[in-house]
């Protein structure tokens, strides 16, 4: 039996699901692998563990029958982004001893590498559309957008499950995205998204306001993926186990938690007291210079800080301030900023912690930002002056006391 296909389609298929196999797998190795299933219309190939699993597909030239085996990643992808764009011929042999191999070849030269069996490896049951389900469909450039804006602002690692990841909460007239890691909160409306049925026609939610937070490792997956798929149709599919997201020629498949989530909308205020605009992009470089010149003191994460201040017409950037007990001197570091801003702000000094305060600025990818404040202890709010069409995008970051 063999197949062939184009090597860079097979390539980019490769990279884009061996994000998720995992280099080894104690328990069960077979997971290791990527898991081929090929049949005369389709290749299929599948890589994941147990809690996350990525499906991609692409078309053969040629196929002979049906086959499914365990190949391991290496050396393979490496090989096979080596060659030149070309067919490759891919035969399941078989040794004296009995043992299965894939035998590549390609114009020059080819590769024997030995596969494993598919019955190995762990079945993992998709949602599906049932009548437990929720279906919500939206374009892939906006789903990409609301992962990529509230990502930075998740929890750091697992201990807190339920924030350690996207939040989504799947209405009937839009779509929500959340996620906080108790400092920084970040929202993402999307007005467009709708519940549809199993024919594509808009429907109820058989569920109340279903939600539930999509990990790290998957979001920053589709972060990575998405973009090639772009303002085509996303689907995205829950059934209170696991969710299954569809675009392209791919679907993920995670389990997810459904543990409660902070209520994130009463936290975001409608109005502050008050709003000046600044240039986004020469915010975010002159924080960064900030950051880059108080690290060279060799002041910890946990102990640079930034200090705002409005004064004279600007909004003054200082670093290599630190926290309560560091003895690292600070440096003297100044970034000034034009802005216009209502004269009860003038001497208004606001202060957080560096890294955080950077992290919060990369959920707003905009020319220019308005900053709602109501005093120098209270959260601040930043939102894009200008959105997408049906979109709305916010968030709250938190001062340090020093």
């Amino acid at each position: 039996m063999k197949f062939t296909v184009n090597s860079n389609e097979l390539s980019t298929l490769l990279q884009n699901v061996g994000r998720l196999v995992p280099t080894s797998n104690a328990s069960i190795p077979a997971l290791a692998n990527y898991l081929f299933e090929v049949t005369s219309e389709r290749i299929s190939v599948t890589g994941g563990d147990t809690s996350m699993r990525s499906t991609g597909v692409i078309a053969p030239l040629e196929s002979d029958g049906e086959m499914r085996f365990l190949i391991a990643p290496t050396p393979l992808l490496d090989y096979i982004k080596s060659l030149p764009v070309q067919p490759l011929t891919m035969a399941m042999e078989t040794t004296e001893e009995g043992a299965r191999y894939i035998h590549l070849i390609h114009s020059t030269g080819y590769l024997d590498i030995p596969v494993g069996d598919a019955d190995l490896y762990v079945s993992n049951e998709t949602p599906g559309a049932t009548t437990e389900s929720v279906m919500m469909s939206m374009n892939s450039s906006s789903l990409l957008a609301g992962i990529s804006a509230v990502l930075p602002a998740a929890y750091p690692d697992t201990s807190r499950e339920q924030l350690h990841g996207v939040h989504f909460v799947m209405l009937t007239d839009r779509l929500e995205l959340c996620a906080t890691d108790n400092v920084q909160l970040v929202r993402y409306i999307d007005y467009d998204a709708r519940l549809v049925g199993e024919e594509g026609e808009l429907t109820q939610a058989p569920l109340t306001d279903p939600n539930f937070t999509l990990p790290v490792k998957v979001s920053s997956f589709l972060q990575s993926i998405l973009p090639n798929f772009a303002n085509e149709e996303a689907l995205v599919i829950f059934n209170q186990k696991q969710v299954e997201v569809r675009f392209g020629t791919y679907s993920v498949v995670s389990q997810v938690s459904v543990l409660s989530f902070p209520n994130y909308n009463g936290l975001l205020p409608d109005t502050m007291t008050y709003m000046i605009e600044i240039d986004g992009q020469v915010l975010q470089r002159a924080t960064t210079r900030v950051n880059y010149l108080s690290n060279i003191v060799g002041l910890g994460a946990d102990a640079s800080l930034i200090c705002i201040t409005f004064e004279e017409h600007a909004m003054v950037m200082k670093g290599g301030f630190y926290a309560q007990g560091a003895n690292t001197p600070g440096v003297d570091v100044e970034e000034r900023i034009p802005v216009d801003y209502p004269e009860q702000m003038e001497g208004m000094q606001i202060t957080f912690k560096t890294n955080t305060f950077i992290k919060f600025l990369k959920a707003f990818n905009a020319e220019s930002l308005q900053m709602h404040i109501s005093s120098a202890s209270q959260p601040i709010m930043i939102t894009p002056t200008k959105v997408a069409d049906q979109t709305d995008l916010r968030g709250i970051t938190a001062p340090v006391r020093i």
